[in-house]
C-alpha cells in the first residue's frame, strides 16, 4: 500500500517527517525526527502538560501530538498546528488529580481542562471547535452518519460524502 505524500505549503509533495507544518509565523522545531510547529502558544501548553502531569503522563501526550503531527503530513491534512497541539498535549488532564472532579468520565475532566487553557491563551471556540470536529469528519467520516458532524462535513470539508445507515447495512457482515 503506498503511502500518500504530504502536502508541504508552497513546495513539491515530500514524505519527509521534517515537511514544514504550516504555524502561525512559519516557526518550527524537529522532535524526535518530525517537524512540529513551534509557537509560543504550542510552548505553553507543553509547560503546562509537564507542571500538571506525572512523567508517564507527559510523555504519553507529548508522543500523542508527536503522532498527530506525523499522520497528518503523511496524510496531506490540512490543520491547525496549535489546536491539534493543545487538544493532543492537554487531551488525558482529567487523569490527573488536580483536573479530576470524580463528577464526569476522565476523557470529559480532560477536554474541559484543555478547553479552558484554550481560552486562557486567547483562542476563541469557534477555532477550537470547528478545526476539531472537521479532522474528525475527514479522517473519521463513518462516525458522522447521523450526528451534527455530517453539517459541518458538507459545509466545511470538501469532497466529503455523507455515510448511508442503508450502505452500512448493505455492507454487514451478515449473510442476509
Amino acid at each position: 500500500m503506498k503511502t500518500p505524500p504530504v502536502l508541504r505549503q508552497g513546495r513539491a509533495p515530500t514524505m519527509s517527517p521534517t515537511a514544514a507544518p504550516t504555524a502561525p509565523g512559519g516557526e518550527t522545531r524537529v522532535l524526535a525526527g518530525i517537524r512540529v510547529a513551534d509557537t509560543p502558544l504550542i510552548t505553553r501548553a507543553l509547560d503546562y502538560a509537564k507542571v500538571h502531569s506525572e512523567p508517564v503522563l507527559f510523555n504519553h501526550a507529548v508522543r500523542s501530538w508527536l503522532f498527530a503531527v506525523r499522520l497528518g503530513q503523511l496524510q496531506g491534512i490540512a490543520h491547525d498546528p496549535e489546536v491539534v497541539a493543545v487538544g493532543s498535549l492537554l487531551h488525558d488532564l482529567g487523569l490527573t488529580g488536580r483536573f479530576s472532579g470524580g463528577h464526569r468520565r476522565f476523557e470529559v475532566e480532560g477536554a474541559d481542562a484543555a478547553r479552558e487553557f484554550a481560552r486562557g491563551q486567547g483562542l476563541d471556540d469557534r477555532r477550537v471547535f470547528t478545526d476539531s470536529v472537521c479532522r474528525i469528519v475527514k479522517t473519521r467520516p463513518e462516525t458522522t452518519y447521523d450526528n451534527f458532524a455530517r453539517d459541518f462535513g458538507e459545509r466545511f470539508v470538501p469532497g466529503y460524502k455523507a455515510p448511508s445507515t442503508v450502505d452500512f447495512l448493505m455492507n454487514g457482515p451478515f449473510d442476509e
